[in-house]
């Protein structure tokens, strides 16, 4: 019989770009950047994973990242929220083939948001980006828990928190 040795890493604290990581880490911030996450998979090489997530969120680029990156990394990946999984940290949650929480663990989703400054015209593109952010992700929660996007939207709307059993409901949690 043939043992698999699964390789265990963290999604902790803020989710940030890669140029912005060291900062983080400077001012003593837990910080994960999609280069952590490309490094851990490097060494697990073809072994499968297991990805404990506690984290709040943050740049939902460099969340759609990690997504993207651990869906690449094949059918060996499983996501743990350990504690939380808010915001941005949803996105690398859902990448998991299989999605567990841990009891006491919550999970949150909301609308992406941002500063914006200008006239009209600014106000305008700005809402129009964030509407086309929230699509985006909407497609990784809908490949997710199979919910319509109009229901996600609506929670989305809401912004919507789940306890490990609410979030199995719903499809966010195996």
């Amino acid at each position: 019989r043939e043992v698999r040795i699964v390789k265990t890493f963290d999604i902790l604290g803020y989710i940030v770009p890669d140029d912005d990581a060291w900062i983080y880490r400077w001012f003593g911030y837990t910080a994960t950047s999609p280069a952590d996450i490309r490094n851990a998979l490097k060494k697990a090489g073809k072994e499968p994973v297991t990805v404990r997530i506690n984290s709040y969120g943050g740049d939902v680029w460099s969340a759609s990242d990690m997504y993207t990156l651990l869906r690449e990394h094949g059918p060996g990946v499983e996501t743990v929220v350990t504690g939380l999984a808010a915001s941005a940290a949803t996105l690398p949650m859902t990448a998991g083939n299989t999605v567990r929480a841990s009891p006491t663990a919550e999970i949150m989703i909301h609308n992406p948001s941002c500063s914006a400054e200008g006239d009209h015209r600014a106000m305008e593109h700005t809402a129009n980006s964030l509407k086309n952010t929230r699509e985006a992700i909407i497609n990784a929660y809908e490949l997710k828990t199979g919910l319509s996007r109009e229901r996600l939207r609506g929670m989305m709307n809401s912004e919507t928190w789940m306890t490990a059993q609410g979030a199995q409901a719903r499809g966010f949690v195996d």
